[in-house]
């Protein structure tokens, strides 16, 4: 290993060391996701897309796609990710079509990742005091569990409507990385966990 020691609790410490030494801009989404998001509250893809203002980018090979402007500026976590991954999710395959949604002090307002494919790995980082994700099923049943536990938390953002609970932060921030797929890029290998929530 590199970056990280294999303990889940200083690996995190160290990912939230190298979070904050990103600079997180006011990314480009916009619409109802965005309403009630506080000033300090960012939140930006690592990965691809076909966004206009990112094709002065690195292009995906074979795909209409460009690196996003965060991926472009930050090609180092690609090996720091890569060897996270590793450590916690043998079963899901990181590669250089893997996305990831970086996020700082952002409260997600309930949502569905509807170009998502297979499962998704949300996990937080800092000291802060709520935050949890409220993971919704189709009959209305709704589980609250804590992102920072072990390995986090792994299910499928495409299919149940997710949201993040209300947090207040004091001496950290609280950062959040979800690990996904998605369907824009063809041959993306699907996550299915046998491990979820």
């Amino acid at each position: 290993m590199i970056y990280f020691t294999g303990d889940w609790i200083n690996d995190n410490k160290i990912m939230y060391d190298i979070l904050e030494k990103i600079d997180f801009y006011k990314g480009g989404r916009t619409g109802p996701i965005m309403e009630g998001i506080p000033k300090n509250g960012r939140s930006m893809l690592w990965g691809s897309t076909w966004r206009f203002p990112c094709k002065k980018y690195t292009q995906v090979e074979g795909t209409g796609l460009h690196y996003t402007k965060c991926k472009e500026e930050n090609k180092h976590l690609y090996e720091i990710y890569k060897e996270y991954i590793g450590i916690y999710w043998k079963e899901f395959e990181f590669n250089d079509k893997t996305q990831v949604q970086m996020n700082l002090n952002f409260p997600c307002p309930p949502h569905k990742d509807n170009r998502n494919i297979g499962y998704s790995i949300l996990v937080g980082y800092g000291e802060y005091i709520g935050g949890e994700i409220n993971i919704v099923t189709d009959e209305g049943i709704t589980t609250t569990l804590d992102i920072r536990k072990e390995k986090g938390v792994v299910f499928n953002g495409a299919n149940l409507l997710h949201y993040v609970s209300p947090f207040t932060i004091e001496n950290t921030n609280r950062y959040s990385l979800v690990f996904f797929n998605t369907r824009a890029l063809k041959n993306t290998p699907e996550f299915k966990s046998c491990e979820i929530y």
